[in-house]
């Protein structure tokens, strides 16, 4: 479904127009292998529907402006169209041009009017349509729909998800392009729809292009079924060794950020696409941006509080449950970022038990990785792995596992 909220007044042809510009909601459905134009406000709370065999005309000279109108032959009435969101309105446009020019458009044929009326077409009752969402920003009538299975909020203003969309079955999600809250409360309680069982079993895509993101949330755990992750364009100076425990994870899109290596562990190894800039990988400081290299620089408390942090958090690791960032201490947050399995044993390690190991290679030509870099010279991608320094230790854990 191709939903928009937006504002429309409806005109008869050839009559002074009686209604005024009105807040909407415009969707379009698929019955029995035929297009319909839904129209939802105060004027028709029990909604009205056109079939788009019957469009006439479609005047887009003011697309641009976001504005749109629509002429239909029966009944005989324009539909004036304006939409906030620009891009959201040309998507609408091409889906219908596709309709009018006879092309193949998906409309989930499972979520469909309860009656049609078939001498004027119109729905006396209908329900909420699920298939694709997009709005300029998150509309809590979307919580309704329990059949949603793509959710896209791209190029929202001020985006917040409240919690309660993890209820939802929600297959695709993708809020590329819109901003970040600002303030710390809203930051810290953003990821808490992925503490809920319905979308971590159903979530296997999740774009998050262009939103100024710095972090890897450790939350992502969370989505065991998680296949593709698109997080191009963004300010990630690395990703977290943490990501290794998404085994499902499939497509890893990672382009346009400021990577310095690469965590090596074998989900990342076995990724059917995975792509990456190169640009940084060869900066002449890489050292000084490698967040486990300068793990000893940013943590200061003592000993005897890192030793038992460090212990929670290991046990934490072992078997992640489902809680909100806010149900697990504070202190322990940070320790997400740095954080990592041993490649010896896979022993849930830090930096302070560890060596860091950087080894740079090119997958081979056979590798299922396909790897989109920019670079000049190729000396290889830089692949970071964590290894006990204990390694009687760890040669005794090796033999505990085989």
């Amino acid at each position: 479904m191709m939903f928009i909220n937006c504002e429309v007044r409806v005109q008869k042809i050839c009559r002074e127009p009686f209604e005024t510009f009105t807040p909407s909601e415009l969707w379009i459905i698929k019955k029995e292998n035929r297009y319909y134009l839904c129209l939802k406000n105060s004027y028709y709370p029990d909604g009205k529907t056109y079939k788009i065999l019957n469009l006439h005309l479609i005047f887009f000279i003011f697309l641009e402006e976001g504005r749109l109108a629509l002429q239909f032959i029966k009944p005989e009435e324009i539909l004036y169209i304006e939409c906030q969101n620009k891009w959201l309105l040309y998507m609408f446009y091409c889906a219908l041009m596709r309709i009018v020019n006879r092309k193949d458009v998906f409309i989930d044929e499972n979520q469909t009017p309860n009656t049609v009326h078939i001498n004027n077409a119109v729905i006396d009752n209908f329900d909420p349509y699920t298939k694709f969402i997009a709005v300029d920003g998150f509309d809590n009538y979307v919580l309704n729909l329990r059949c949603l299975s793509t959710l896209v909020l791209q190029d929202c203003k001020s985006l917040v998800l409240p919690e309660e969309i993890g209820h939802l079955p929600i297959k695709n999600l993708n809020i590329s392009g819109s901003k970040m809250p600002t303030s710390q409360h809203t930051q810290d309680i953003y990821w808490n729809w992925t503490s809920k069982l319905t979308i971590g079993g159903t979530l296997t895509t999740l774009e998050m292009d262009t939103v100024s993101l710095k972090r890897l949330p450790f939350e992502i755990l969370h989505l065991k079924k998680l296949q593709t992750l698109s997080i191009n364009n963004n300010n990630l100076a690395y990703l977290p060794h943490f990501i290794g425990e998404l085994k499902n994870l499939k497509n890893l899109l990672a382009a346009d950020n400021m990577l310095v290596n690469v965590p090596r562990c074998r989900p990342l190894a076995m990724l059917t696409r995975f792509e990456l800039t190169y640009k940084f990988f060869d900066h002449p400081n890489y050292k000084n941006f490698d967040h486990l290299l300068s793990y000893n620089k940013r943590t200061t408390e003592p000993s005897d509080f890192k030793s038992l942090r460090h212990i929670a958090l290991f046990k934490l690791m072992e078997n992640f449950p489902l809680l909100k960032r806010q149900d697990i201490p504070r202190p322990l947050w940070e320790y997400f970022n740095y954080v990592g399995r041993c490649s010896k044993c896979r022993q849930w390690t830090l930096p302070n038990y560890c060596n860091i190991i950087c080894i740079r290679f090119i997958p081979p030509g056979n590798s299922k990785i396909s790897l989109r870099l920019d670079f000049g010279k190729n000396n290889g991608i830089p692949w970071q792995s964590m290894r006990c320094i204990n390694e009687v230790e760890c040669e005794a854990r090796l033999r505990l596992v085989l």
